[in-house]
Protein backbone atom coordinates (compact mmCIF):
# COMPACT_ATOMS: atom_id res chain seq x y z
CA UNK A 1 0.00 0.00 0.00
CA UNK A 2 2.44 2.54 0.40
CA UNK A 3 4.87 1.96 -2.54
CA UNK A 4 1.87 2.53 -4.81
CA UNK A 5 1.09 5.61 -3.25
CA UNK A 6 4.29 7.08 -3.42
CA UNK A 7 4.19 6.15 -7.45
CA UNK A 8 1.11 8.11 -7.46
CA UNK A 9 2.04 11.02 -5.95
CA UNK A 10 5.60 10.76 -8.17
CA UNK A 11 3.42 10.10 -11.78
CA UNK A 12 1.34 13.36 -10.50
CA UNK A 13 4.18 15.51 -10.75
CA UNK A 14 2.43 18.05 -8.38
CA UNK A 15 4.13 19.54 -5.03
CA UNK A 16 3.73 17.00 -2.32
CA UNK A 17 4.31 17.51 1.11
CA UNK A 18 3.27 15.24 4.78
CA UNK A 19 4.22 15.69 8.46
CA UNK A 20 3.14 14.02 11.36
CA UNK A 21 4.46 12.03 14.43
CA UNK A 22 5.52 8.62 12.30
CA UNK A 23 6.92 7.17 15.53
CA UNK A 24 9.47 5.82 13.13
CA UNK A 25 12.54 6.80 14.43
CA UNK A 26 14.77 7.18 11.12
CA UNK A 27 18.22 7.77 13.11
CA UNK A 28 18.41 4.50 13.26
CA UNK A 29 18.53 3.80 9.51
CA UNK A 30 22.12 2.09 10.06
CA UNK A 31 20.60 -0.25 12.24
CA UNK A 32 17.30 -0.92 11.84
CA UNK A 33 16.35 -3.26 8.30
CA UNK A 34 12.75 -2.14 8.39
CA UNK A 35 13.40 2.19 8.98
CA UNK A 36 15.67 1.56 6.24
CA UNK A 37 13.57 -0.07 3.54
CA UNK A 38 10.69 2.75 4.50
CA UNK A 39 13.46 5.29 4.02
CA UNK A 40 14.97 3.68 0.69
CA UNK A 41 11.33 4.01 -0.80
CA UNK A 42 10.86 7.46 0.03
CA UNK A 43 14.32 8.77 -1.20
CA UNK A 44 13.87 6.32 -4.41
CA UNK A 45 10.81 8.46 -5.30
CA UNK A 46 12.34 11.46 -4.42
CA UNK A 47 10.33 12.94 -1.50
CA UNK A 48 13.60 14.16 1.11
CA UNK A 49 13.08 14.55 4.71
CA UNK A 50 13.63 17.93 5.75
CA UNK A 51 13.71 17.39 9.63
CA UNK A 52 16.82 15.24 10.40
CA UNK A 53 17.79 16.08 13.99
CA UNK A 54 16.04 14.84 17.06
CA UNK A 55 12.10 15.69 17.44
CA UNK A 56 11.74 14.30 20.76
CA UNK A 57 14.54 14.48 23.85
CA UNK A 58 14.01 12.46 26.78
CA UNK A 59 16.31 11.95 29.99
CA UNK A 60 18.14 8.53 28.04
CA UNK A 61 17.00 8.86 24.33
CA UNK A 62 17.01 11.24 21.14
CA UNK A 63 14.74 9.92 18.50
CA UNK A 64 13.55 11.30 15.09
CA UNK A 65 9.98 10.68 15.27
CA UNK A 66 8.02 13.26 13.94
CA UNK A 67 8.75 14.01 9.99
CA UNK A 68 8.01 16.42 7.69
CA UNK A 69 8.37 15.43 3.95
CA UNK A 70 8.55 17.26 0.85
CA UNK A 71 8.04 16.52 -3.15
CA UNK A 72 8.54 19.45 -5.66
CA UNK A 73 8.02 19.15 -9.28
CA UNK A 74 10.93 20.39 -10.98
CA UNK A 75 9.26 23.70 -12.08
CA UNK A 76 7.80 24.34 -8.31
CA UNK A 77 11.83 24.55 -7.08
CA UNK A 78 12.75 27.09 -9.06
CA UNK A 79 9.44 28.86 -7.73
CA UNK A 80 10.51 28.38 -3.82
CA UNK A 81 12.51 27.81 -1.11
CA UNK A 82 11.78 25.51 1.59
CA UNK A 83 13.30 26.32 5.33
CA UNK A 84 13.01 24.15 7.98
CA UNK A 85 14.00 23.56 11.60
CA UNK A 86 13.09 22.21 14.97
CA UNK A 87 11.98 24.51 18.10
CA UNK A 88 13.19 24.76 21.48
CA UNK A 89 9.58 24.64 23.53
CA UNK A 90 7.94 22.96 25.67
CA UNK A 91 4.62 23.06 24.82
CA UNK A 92 4.45 19.18 24.42
CA UNK A 93 7.26 16.72 24.92
CA UNK A 94 7.83 16.74 21.23
CA UNK A 95 9.47 19.52 19.48
CA UNK A 96 7.50 21.53 17.43
CA UNK A 97 8.79 21.37 14.09
CA UNK A 98 8.19 23.20 10.81
CA UNK A 99 8.32 23.70 7.42
CA UNK A 100 8.37 27.21 5.24
CA UNK A 101 7.75 27.65 1.66
CA UNK A 102 9.12 30.69 0.79
CA UNK A 103 8.75 32.37 -2.74
CA UNK A 104 11.40 33.82 -4.88
CA UNK A 105 9.55 36.41 -6.39
CA UNK A 106 9.45 39.62 -5.21
CA UNK A 107 6.49 41.20 -3.53
CA UNK A 108 5.47 43.87 -1.75
CA UNK A 109 4.67 43.88 1.80
CA UNK A 110 1.12 43.84 1.98
CA UNK A 111 1.12 44.08 5.85
CA UNK A 112 1.00 47.86 6.96
CA UNK A 113 2.66 48.51 10.23
CA UNK A 114 1.64 51.18 12.20
CA UNK A 115 3.60 53.97 13.45
CA UNK A 116 4.54 53.76 16.98
CA UNK A 117 6.79 55.86 19.28
CA UNK A 118 9.10 53.89 21.88
CA UNK A 119 8.84 55.24 25.87
CA UNK A 120 12.46 53.96 26.54
CA UNK A 121 14.04 54.28 29.59
CA UNK A 122 16.72 56.17 27.94
CA UNK A 123 14.17 58.19 25.82
CA UNK A 124 12.12 58.88 28.84
CA UNK A 125 15.46 60.41 31.04
CA UNK A 126 15.97 62.32 27.55
CA UNK A 127 12.70 63.65 28.04
CA UNK A 128 13.03 64.79 31.59
CA UNK A 129 16.51 66.30 30.81
CA UNK A 130 15.30 68.17 27.81
CA UNK A 131 12.25 69.46 29.91
CA UNK A 132 14.30 70.89 32.39
CA UNK A 133 16.19 72.34 29.74
CA UNK A 134 13.70 74.76 28.99
CA UNK A 135 14.04 78.43 29.30
CA UNK A 136 11.13 79.89 31.03
CA UNK A 137 12.06 83.00 31.77
CA UNK A 138 9.98 84.57 29.00
CA UNK A 139 7.14 83.06 30.58
CA UNK A 140 7.94 84.33 33.67
CA UNK A 141 8.48 87.83 32.12
CA UNK A 142 5.06 87.87 30.35
CA UNK A 143 1.80 89.45 31.03
CA UNK A 144 -0.08 87.62 28.48
CA UNK A 145 -1.55 84.34 29.40
CA UNK A 146 -1.90 83.06 25.59
CA UNK A 147 1.06 84.09 24.67
CA UNK A 148 2.82 82.23 27.30
CA UNK A 149 0.74 79.09 27.06
CA UNK A 150 1.50 78.76 23.42
CA UNK A 151 5.39 79.30 24.40
CA UNK A 152 5.37 76.84 26.74
CA UNK A 153 3.14 74.23 24.80
CA UNK A 154 5.73 74.46 21.93
CA UNK A 155 8.62 73.67 23.64
CA UNK A 156 7.01 70.48 25.43
CA UNK A 157 5.53 69.00 22.10
CA UNK A 158 9.02 70.07 20.49
CA UNK A 159 10.51 68.43 23.37
CA UNK A 160 8.22 65.11 22.87
CA UNK A 161 8.37 64.95 19.42
CA UNK A 162 12.73 65.00 19.68
CA UNK A 163 12.29 61.98 22.46
CA UNK A 164 10.06 59.80 21.14
CA UNK A 165 9.65 60.18 17.45
CA UNK A 166 7.18 57.86 15.22
CA UNK A 167 8.81 54.78 14.10
CA UNK A 168 7.58 51.81 12.08
CA UNK A 169 6.34 48.98 14.23
CA UNK A 170 9.24 46.45 13.48
CA UNK A 171 7.82 43.11 11.93
CA UNK A 172 8.48 41.15 14.95
CA UNK A 173 6.91 43.43 17.67
CA UNK A 174 3.46 43.22 15.21
CA UNK A 175 3.37 39.58 15.98
CA UNK A 176 3.23 40.29 19.74
CA UNK A 177 -0.01 39.78 21.55
CA UNK A 178 -1.39 43.14 22.75
CA UNK A 179 -1.95 41.75 26.43
CA UNK A 180 1.76 40.37 26.94
CA UNK A 181 3.70 43.34 28.80
CA UNK A 182 7.16 43.33 29.23
CA UNK A 183 7.60 41.68 32.29
CA UNK A 184 5.66 38.84 31.11
CA UNK A 185 8.42 38.19 28.04
CA UNK A 186 11.33 38.45 30.53
CA UNK A 187 9.45 35.67 32.56
CA UNK A 188 8.87 33.29 29.42
CA UNK A 189 12.40 33.84 28.23
CA UNK A 190 13.72 33.03 31.87
CA UNK A 191 11.21 29.82 31.63
CA UNK A 192 12.99 29.17 27.96
CA UNK A 193 16.32 29.37 29.82
CA UNK A 194 15.64 26.85 32.63
CA UNK A 195 14.12 24.30 30.33
CA UNK A 196 17.00 24.25 27.84
CA UNK A 197 19.46 23.47 31.31
CA UNK A 198 16.80 20.38 32.25
CA UNK A 199 17.26 19.01 28.51
CA UNK A 200 21.19 19.58 28.95
CA UNK A 201 21.85 18.13 32.18
CA UNK A 202 18.27 15.73 33.04
CA UNK A 203 18.41 16.74 36.41
CA UNK A 204 15.49 16.27 38.59
CA UNK A 205 15.75 19.50 40.52
CA UNK A 206 16.11 21.57 36.97
CA UNK A 207 12.98 19.82 36.12
CA UNK A 208 10.99 20.60 39.56
CA UNK A 209 12.74 24.66 39.22
CA UNK A 210 11.22 24.31 35.24
CA UNK A 211 7.66 22.93 36.14
CA UNK A 212 7.46 25.32 39.38
CA UNK A 213 7.76 27.87 37.05
CA UNK A 214 5.54 26.98 34.17
CA UNK A 215 2.61 26.41 36.92
CA UNK A 216 3.36 29.19 38.66
CA UNK A 217 3.63 33.66 38.50
CA UNK A 218 3.87 32.76 34.71
CA UNK A 219 0.43 31.37 34.29
CA UNK A 220 -1.37 33.18 36.45
CA UNK A 221 0.18 36.57 35.44
CA UNK A 222 -0.29 35.30 31.26
CA UNK A 223 -4.04 34.92 32.42
CA UNK A 224 -4.41 37.68 34.15
CA UNK A 225 -3.16 40.28 31.88
CA UNK A 226 -5.42 38.45 28.81
CA UNK A 227 -8.28 39.01 30.76
CA UNK A 228 -8.05 42.84 31.29
CA UNK A 229 -7.18 43.39 27.93
CA UNK A 230 -10.26 41.36 26.52
CA UNK A 231 -12.12 43.54 29.33
CA UNK A 232 -10.79 46.99 28.25
CA UNK A 233 -11.48 45.51 24.44
CA UNK A 234 -15.00 45.34 24.95
CA UNK A 235 -16.17 47.22 27.73
CA UNK A 236 -19.38 49.04 27.03
CA UNK A 237 -18.61 51.76 28.90
CA UNK A 238 -15.07 52.70 27.01
CA UNK A 239 -16.24 51.87 23.39
CA UNK A 240 -18.96 52.96 20.90
CA UNK A 241 -20.82 50.19 19.10
CA UNK A 242 -18.92 50.79 16.18
CA UNK A 243 -15.73 50.10 17.78
CA UNK A 244 -17.45 47.10 19.86
CA UNK A 245 -17.80 45.58 16.24
CA UNK A 246 -14.10 46.48 14.52
CA UNK A 247 -12.96 44.80 17.65
CA UNK A 248 -14.99 42.05 17.47
CA UNK A 249 -14.40 41.31 14.09
CA UNK A 250 -10.37 41.97 14.32
CA UNK A 251 -10.56 38.85 17.31
CA UNK A 252 -12.47 36.71 15.24
CA UNK A 253 -11.01 37.56 12.03
CA UNK A 254 -14.35 37.73 10.00
CA UNK A 255 -13.24 40.88 7.96
CA UNK A 256 -11.52 39.76 4.35
CA UNK A 257 -7.52 39.98 4.40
Amino acid sequence: MFEPTLNVIQQQRLPYITAGDFNIDISKYMNNPETAEYFDNLLIHNILPTIVMPTRITEKTATVIDHIYQYMENSATSNYSVKCSNLWCDITDHLPNYLLLLSNQNKGNSVVRPFVRIFSKSNIEQFIKNVRDVDLNPVYQSTDVNNDYAYFENKMVRAFNECFPHKILSRKRMKDKKWITAGIKQSIKHKNRIYKKWLKTHSHNDEENYKKNTDGCLKVSYIKHKEIYYKEVFNFKSNSIKQLWKNLNSVSSFTKK
